[in-house]
C-alpha cells in the first residue's frame, strides 16, 4: 500500500500513526519531498474521479491511500474502521492549512 501526503500535513500525520499503530505496511510517499513524488500524485488526483470532490472543495486530497489492486483510499478514517480498528487522532488541527480556501484540513 502507498500513502500519497505530506509531513506538513496534519491528517497525514494522524493516517500514518494509525497505519504504524495497528501495523498496517505502507510506503510513504511524500509529495514535498521531490518534484518526482508531485507529479504523480497530480497525475492520479488529475485524472482519478475519486479526487472530484476534493478538487470541488478545494482540498488537496490528501492523504489518499492506493493499495495493492490499485484501489485509492481517500477515506481513511472510514477504512481503518471496516478493518475492525479504531481510529486515534492527535495531529488534526482546523486551521485550514490543507485547503486552498482555508476552510478545511
Amino acid at each position: 500500500m502507498k500513502l500519497f501526503g505530506s509531513d506538513l500535513c496534519p491528517w497525514c500525520l494522524d493516517c500514518k500513526e494509525n497505519l504504524d499503530k495497528y501495523g498496517i505496511p505502507y510506503t510513504f510517499v511524500d509529495i514535498n519531498a521531490s518534484m518526482r513524488n508531485l507529479a504523480i500524485f497530480l497525475k492520479m488526483r488529475d485524472t482519478h474521479p475519486i479526487f472530484t470532490h476534493a478538487k470541488a472543495a478545494h482540498d488537496i486530497g490528501i492523504p489518499a491511500l492506493v493499495d495493492e489492486d490499485r484501489k485509492i483510499i481517500l477515506n481513511w478514517e472510514d477504512w481503518l474502521r471496516g478493518q475492525g480498528f479504531q481510529v486515534q487522532y492527535r495531529h488534526v488541527k482546523s486551521d485550514g492549512s490543507c485547503s486552498v480556501d482555508e476552510k478545511n484540513c
